[in-house]
């Protein structure tokens, strides 16, 4: 005897489905002595930073099937993130010295918090021998600091653990997080944000949805050379944080 199919209209309903909520993060606001205005590219941006998501897991603990990863391309000579503090920054708030013609970038700004630690006054940058080397040399440092840390994350599938955290997951992780608090739209169609596939694995990875005008938020603390203070006054010189302000363009 054949099966049959039996319809019964009178069992269909409509129900309402509960709000589907996402994760969001509004982290605290870092601050500085300085604030220093640089301009990074929304492209380069969007390629380094990339997360992974699928329906393979649907529980309460999807934060946790997220994946990062950095895809970083170094450039020769290295310019993480298109930033030159010596040639192409400037700051805008807490600057050592405030008149018209003088170059803002943050190295030199460094340099006359130098002499004003150990001078007492900007004014005496003219008592230094080495201007040039110096500015040079924290130029390279901020790259070749920024420059390591993309290339320990870079090319590592990063999946999101609260139990063990790691520093790269931490850092897209939050960027995706205040993404999906504050611009959730940004999300609306994830197909969009395609880059490509992975030949092994075959998951789909995605940019994190940067746009420009965004404004990226991290610091930089030069400490003083060890010997600073006592192979010129013996003045106390202390740590500068300067807040990078990258608006992406």
């Amino acid at each position: 005897m054949p099966a049959l199919d039996i319809y019964l209209p009178l069992f269909s309903v409509t129900v309402t489905s509960d709000l589907a909520t996402i994760y969001g993060e509004q982290p605290a606001a870092l601050t500085g002595d300085a604030t220093v205005d640089v301009d990074v590219s929304t492209t380069l941006m969007q390629e380094i930073f990339q997360f992974q998501t699928d329906s393979t897991d649907i529980d309460d603990i999807s934060l946790n099937d997220i994946k990062y990863k950095v895809v970083y391309t170094p450039s020769n000579p290295i310019l993480p993130f298109g930033i030159d503090i010596d040639t192409s920054s400037n700051v805008a708030s807490g600057a050592i010295a405030g008149s018209a013609g003088l170059n803002y970038n943050l190295t030199y700004d460094y340099v006359r918090f130098l002499a004003f630690k150990l001078f007492g006054t900007h004014l005496g940058v003219d008592l230094f021998n080495n201007e040039a080397t110096l500015r040079a040399s924290l130029n390279l440092n901020f790259k070749t600091a920024l420059h390591d840390a993309l290339m320990e994350l870079n090319g590592v599938e990063l999946p999101t653990d609260f139990s063990t955290p790691i520093y790269g997951t931490t850092i897209m992780q939050q960027m995706l997080l205040q993404i999906t608090k504050n611009a959730p739209s940004r999300l609306n169609n994830i197909p969009s944000l395609e880059v490509g596939q992975d030949p092994i694995t075959n998951e789909t990875w995605y940019k994190i949805p940067f746009l420009a005008g965004d404004k990226v938020y991290f610091n930089l603390t030069v400490v003083p050379h060890v010997d600073q203070s006592t192979t010129t006054t013996n003045a106390t010189v202390t740590n500068r944080v300067y807040l990078i302000r990258g608006t992406l363009v």
